[in-house]
């Protein structure tokens, strides 16, 4: 194997034990030793890759953001514009239980929120790709968006309250029922800016 090859495999060793380790036990178990004993390497490797813990942290910051923000973008080209802000929030939802590790380092829990000029990048694009969806819908059912930002921005908080809530286990009947109390609750919310616009 040549030795760029070599280095990004064991690069790519090293976030995929990180974000193990993070399934299992958490973001605050995640730390140098623990990812060098895992891969079976020495601490020292690990500096050869990465700065320390918060550099490992970036990386994966980064790479969930790029995820996310691919998948929403595959989401807003929705065939049917009435049905695409509801795709998006779909595709959101399943990404955030699929890669839950991930999506609790892109919103700081356990550590600092961090951010690099790639994470930005990612957010930005998943923004603008949801920020579509929503357009579209407005364009369809000829609703009036007074605040485009704000309403894109709402859609988010609903969404991410209640993906957090039911990751902290305060949702009873866990994901299956949360999943349907937030694509009713993201209904009606378009139902109510259709019938009346939105400011």
């Amino acid at each position: 194997m040549k030795l760029a090859k070599r280095r990004t495999a064991t690069r790519e060793s090293i976030l995929e034990a990180a974000r193990e380790i993070a399934r299992q036990e958490g973001w605050g178990a995640v730390t140098v030793r623990r990812v060098a004993e895992k891969i079976a390497y020495t601490p020292p490797v690990i500096y050869e890759h990465f700065a320390g813990k918060d550099a490992m942290l970036a990386e994966l910051q980064s790479m969930g953001f790029t995820m996310l923000a691919d998948s929403v973008t595959a989401a807003s080209a929705a065939p049917d514009p009435e049905d695409g802000l509801l795709q998006v929030a779909d595709v959101y939802w399943r990404f955030a239980f699929d890669h839950p590790e991930l999506y609790q380092i892109m919103h700081g829990w356990e550590s600092k929120a961090l951010s690099s000029e790639q994470t930005l990048e990612g957010a930005r694009r998943a923004g603008a790709a949801a920020m579509v969806a929503l357009d579209a819908w407005a364009r369809a059912t000829g609703t009036t968006l007074g605040d485009p930002q704000g309403a894109i921005e709402t859609v988010w908080a609903l969404l991410h309250g209640m993906v957090s809530v039911t990751m902290l286990e305060r949702i009873g009947g866990e994901a299956p029922k949360a999943k349907l109390l937030a694509d009713r609750a993201l209904r009606d919310l378009l139902s109510a800016w259709a019938a009346h616009g939105q400011g």
